[in-house]
């Protein structure tokens, strides 16, 4: 008996003096979250599919209320998960779309429109033309 309960507090001991942090890593197609603790170990991941839509030939779009939804998710659960197992997370960290915009109406801030992705090439043939426009010396624009 002596020794179980010297176990279980020398393991609570420990619990205690790990530290945790949620990673969330939104990406194109999935949205994902994981717990660590201040030793690097993983503790639990959770994930959530993002839906690509592509209304027409070479665009690649996501709806901005599915992708803010799968995010909620993914945190919802694993805040709960790091709540059940008493972990105290003190910190989070992100790695979010890089080149996905959109734009939203100032006043109401309502999306006006889908994100558009890095993956969409419908406006290539403009950038081009511009790029194009430039003379270069050097390697530089002048």
């Amino acid at each position: 008996f002596a020794l179980r309960f010297f176990y279980k507090k020398v393991l609570t001991m420990a619990k205690e003096n790990l530290r945790y942090v949620l990673s969330l890593d939104v990406g194109t197609t999935s949205v994902r979250t994981a717990i660590y603790d201040s030793d690097g170990r993983k503790h639990e991941t959770f994930a959530d599919d993002v839906v690509v839509l592509v209304p027409e030939p070479g665009a690649s779009e996501i709806d901005p209320d599915q992708l803010w939804e799968a995010i909620r998710n993914v945190v919802k659960k694993a805040v709960e998960y790091a709540k059940d197992k008493s972990f105290k997370l003190e910190g989070i960290g992100m790695s979010l779309q890089r080149n996905t915009g959109t734009f939203w109406d100032r006043k109401s801030f309502k999306m006006c429109h889908n994100f558009i992705t890095w993956q969409d090439v419908r406006c290539k043939r403009i950038v081009d033309s511009i790029n194009s426009s430039y003379r270069y010396f050097n390697g530089l624009i002048p």
